[in-house]
């Protein structure tokens, strides 16, 4: 399994929300070398952000989905992050973030997109799951669509707390530094449709 192929690229199907008939559709995306996941958070000096490595979001990934009226759900949309390949910019910050999410025991965040229902114009309610330390959590989340030529755009931010998964913050300087408790992910990511198959 891919390492992010991304549960929020699966939003692709949008384009044929509007005229997608009840029986199971397959779309085929590529994922540009533009496309960024990041995690951002923030301690009471200072800010940090860890990006995680999109190389592989060019290969190829197969969606099934089906429409019920005006929702959108998905089968076996299960992936999986490698924590390691997030990278915060330093080797002391990494050492930290990787400490936080108990990555040597728990190396891979799940998420598991559910269904998406369409709530205007250009955004939909995307509804799936984290699992971050065998931890699981459920979320409703706004993404914006824009269509560029033959490209779809997909932004939007989820918000977590890490207490939500019994992660403890960390302290730096005797408790002087110290860590918030709310994480925020980002993503922007751009797509291209490479086939369609009834």
């Amino acid at each position: 399994m891919r390492p992010l192929l991304i549960i929020l690229g699966n939003l692709f199907i949008l384009s044929n929300f509007y005229f997608s008939s009840a029986r199971k559709e397959i779309v085929t995306l590529s994922f540009t070398p533009k496309s960024t996941l990041i995690i951002k958070g923030k301690s009471n000096v200072h800010e940090f952000a860890c990006d995680y490595n999109t190389y592989e979001l060019s290969d190829s990934l197969k969606v099934n989905f089906k429409k019920h009226d005006n929702m959108i759900v998905f089968e076996n949309t299960q992936l999986l992050l490698e924590k390691t390949e997030f990278d915060c910019g330093g080797r002391g910050i990494n050492k930290d973030f990787h400490k936080l999410l108990q990555t040597k025991d728990f190396p891979h965040i799940k998420m598991n997109l559910k269904k998406v229902a369409l709530s205007g114009k250009n955004t939909v309610n995307a509804e799936l799951s984290f699992t971050i330390c065998e931890i699981t959590k459920n979320y409703t989340v706004p993404i914006s669509i824009l269509n560029q030529h033959n490209k779809m755009i997909f932004k939007g931010s989820i918000a977590l707390s890490l207490q939500d998964f019994n992660l403890t913050t960390p302290k730096k300087l005797m408790g002087l530094i110290k860590v918030k408790d709310t994480i925020v992910v980002d993503i922007n990511l751009e797509s291209i449709v490479n086939k369609k198959t009834p």
